[in-house]
């Protein structure tokens, strides 16, 4: 019979807001960005690779929400308050300055960060119609003006 290990029990971190997240102010919101970056690289700390390099876990917009214990979009509409935009501008320059550097560094994957950041290449293909050949009335032209004009559309036809 194999050995089973019993699950450990979560423990709820004391440093960790629960339930839905509502900001007091700009303070109560900058704190717990504090929290939750001092918990990304202490308790977030991660081994990957086959020689086991220990690696912070990167600090997301998304991140910072499971932090809170909400979705993202939760934050996001508590950050679009007008006494928190300013805040929130700042920590998500803060965020992505980490994961350009953390991405420049090699200590995140560059790719990656590239993608969460917005930095990677788009192209984008537009198809342009070309403008329409403009309509025109040849029953105004005489016979011979006629004959004159398809004599130099002739001269002037490509051979295909």
């Amino acid at each position: 019979m194999p050995l089973v290990m019993p699950r450990p029990d979560p423990v709820p971190s004391a440093k960790r807001p629960t339930g839905s997240v509502v900001f007091k102010d700009a303070d109560d919101l900058w704190d717990t960005f504090e929290r939750y970056k001092h918990w990304c690289r202490t308790d977030g700390v991660r081994e990957v690779g086959s020689k086991g390099r220990r690696v912070p876990t990167p600090m997301t917009p998304h991140g910072m929400a499971a932090f809170c214990g909400c979705g993202h979009q939760t934050v996001m509409r508590a950050a679009k308050r007008p006494d928190l935009a300013e805040t929130w501008e700042t920590i998500s320059a803060d965020i992505f300055a980490e994961l350009i550097g953390g991405g420049l560094l090699k200590q995140y994957d560059p790719q990656i960060v590239a993608r969460v950041t917005g930095l990677s290449e788009r192209s984008v293909v537009e198809t342009v119609e070309p403008p329409a050949a403009p309509e025109y009335d040849y029953s105004r032209l005489t016979t011979e003006e006629l004959a004159t004009l398809t004599e130099l559309l002739d001269r002037c036809k490509i051979d295909g």
